[in-house]
């Protein structure tokens, strides 16, 4: 067949078209596969990341979980370390008073027992014969025997006394004792002091519940028996034993109820994985170190997963932000083919990686040098903990000045977690946020710790230091203590810092009088006879952490002049 030039220019035409729309085709089909592959790959990426980061996260947490059971421990010993202090003293108030006959004794123990929030105090003779509070003589072998099992001085154990009561009411209590100095009234001797208390009160010593509520922590004794949990809310019925609970739910690893109860028997700390009521948990066990106990925390699985996803969506929203991006550069090459714009480009990211460096630098040079400053802040307070520490052990015999110098180091105690948690609060530094709480305080008060947080450096410089009020009428007032205490702090310890020994330091504060009811001005000046600043430095003063430097102020270890800070 003889075909046209036109013809065949179509026929070649049609052909070229054919195999394009071929190669267009083909194109989108592997574009479209590629697609579903990239989506396929992205998802399982996705999982597999999702679960490496929830186990970061897991373990991480393990030790924060561990750390706060410390945390809760502390608080457990303190408060039994109260109780114990109690119902020693009270032995020791009764052979002190050398009592003729175990009926007077009683009178005087029940009264003793009623100032010591416990439900009774007994004392135990060496035959095993209980006195109680309660107006009771008895033989009581089986608690004779408990309180020679324990090697210690001081002990404490639970006590379960249903099987006594004809009720089906659990009556759980803790009793706490401790091994007395003997003592004889009536022919018997005292050898031990009990005390029995609710057990249910603990609970109120220890954060039962974290993690918004979900999570919990339990105590329990070395038989699985809860000391403080949730569970514990004084029901009528029987509450089940740790080891019953778990029991019933699947635990991970492989473990069983007897492999924990043996790691709890042989005190080891360890964490495991189970289901409760169809929810993954995470349980971290870790022994009491001061008592035969165990704390247990437990947490939804779901709340690590739930970070982990958060941390993945916002990689997956930078990636994504970063692709169009690169997009975006990509076709702003091709569009405009001009080394200008790139140039252009490039410089601006230069400029804009150079600004976020410099405010990179800028905010760790600023956290840096706060963080320095407030070492000058906490050391005052701490000297005097130090200080009053060393006055309390050289007059340990002295009630009342031991007293009185454990309020002062309560009072510089406070002041310093209130510096320590401005310290961790970093927050608050970065935004330039400072949050203003007032509450009523008394100026005198108030005076009188600053007084005392700052005497042990003035007594160590032998200098004489005053504090005078002018026409203050009213000291109750309305302020921010912490943000007073730490200027007025400040100032007065750069002026200890920078003052020759046997100076003067005096701080006075005037009421100024004012038109509006109910508000109040005063003035506070801190004056020293110390080395002072050059005029030309005044006009310095209000910048953030400025410091003259002079060959005088160089001799001085670190102290900031901190003006504005507050």
């Amino acid at each position: 067949m003889n075909l046209s030039s036109k013809e065949k220019a179509k026929l070649k035409i049609d052909k070229n078209i054919r195999e394009t729309s071929k190669k267009i085709r083909r194109s989108n089909l592997f574009i479209f596969i590629m697609i579903i592959i990239t989506i396929i790959g992205v998802y399982y990426a996705y999982k597999i990341f999702s679960s490496l980061i929830t186990r970061r996260i897991v373990q991480t947490s393990i030790k924060s979980m561990r750390e706060i059971s410390r945390h809760d421990e502390q608080s457990i010993v303190s408060g039994l370390e109260h109780r114990w202090i109690d119902i020693e003293g009270i032995a020791k108030e009764i052979k002190q008073d050398k009592f003729t006959s175990t009926s007077d004794m009683l009178k005087q123990l029940n009264i003793k027992a009623e100032t010591a929030e416990c439900l009774e105090i007994v004392l135990v003779t060496d035959k095993g014969k209980i006195f109680s509070s309660a107006y009771t003589e008895k033989e009581d072998q089986e608690l004779f025997k408990k309180c020679q099992e324990f090697t210690k001085n001081r002990f404490v154990f639970r006590n379960d006394s249903s099987k006594n009561s004809a009720a089906d009411i659990r009556k759980e209590q803790l009793l706490l004792g401790s091994e007395i100095e003997p003592f004889t009234i009536d022919e018997n001797r005292f050898i031990y002091v009990v005390g029995y208390y609710e057990i249910g009160k603990l609970t109120k010593e220890l954060k039962i519940e974290s993690y918004g509520g979900e999570g919990y922590s339990s105590v329990i004794d070395k038989d699985g028996f809860y000391l403080v949990s949730i569970y514990n809310n004084n029901n009528l019925f029987e509450r089940e034993d740790f080891y019953t609970v778990i029991g019933k739910e699947k635990l991970g690893g492989g473990l069983t109820v007897d492999d924990v109860r043996k790691k709890i028997q042989n005190r080891e700390s360890f964490s495991l994985e189970y289901v409760l009521d169809g929810q993954e948990r995470i349980m971290v066990c870790t022994p009491m170190t001061e008592v035969d106990w165990y704390c247990i925390m437990s947490v939804p699985l779901s709340i690590y997963q739930e970070q982990s996803s958060e941390i993945l969506q916002m990689l997956t929203g930078l990636i994504v932000a970063v692709l169009i991006t690169i997009a975006i550069v990509i076709i702003l090459v091709f569009r405009n083919h001009s080394q200008k714009n790139t140039m252009k480009l490039e410089i601006k990211h230069r400029d804009e990686l150079e600004e976020a460096l410099a405010l990179t630098e800028q905010a760790n040079k600023a956290k840096t040098t706060f963080l320095n400053n407030m070492s000058h802040d906490i050391r005052t307070p701490m000297n005097a903990i130090i200080g009053f520490t060393s006055l309390a052990k050289t007059h340990i015999d002295n009630k009342e000045r031991v007293i009185d110098y454990l309020d002062k180091i309560t009072q510089s105690s406070n002041h310093l977690l209130s510096l320590i948690n401005d310290v961790l609060d970093m927050s608050r530094i970065e935004s330039g946020k400072v949050n203003i709480e007032e509450k009523e305080e008394n100026l005198a008060n108030m005076l009188h710790s600053i007084r005392n947080i700052v005497q042990a450096d003035v007594n160590a410089k032998q200098m004489k230091f005053v504090i005078d009020t002018v026409n203050v009428t009213d000291e109750n007032i309305y302020c921010d203590k912490l943000r007073v205490n730490q200027i007025l702090i400040n100032l007065i310890s750069n002026a200890i810092k920078f003052t020759e020994p046997g100076g003067t330091i005096s701080v006075n504060i005037t009421q100024k009088p004012t038109k509006k009811k109910g508000r109040g001005i005063y003035e506070f000046r801190v004056k020293d006879n110390g080395i002072g600043i050059t005029k030309e430095f005044l006009k310095e003063i209000f910048e953030p952490f400025a410091r003259e430097r002079n060959s005088t102020v160089s001799r001085y270890s670190r102290n900031w002049i901190r003006n504005g800070n507050y």
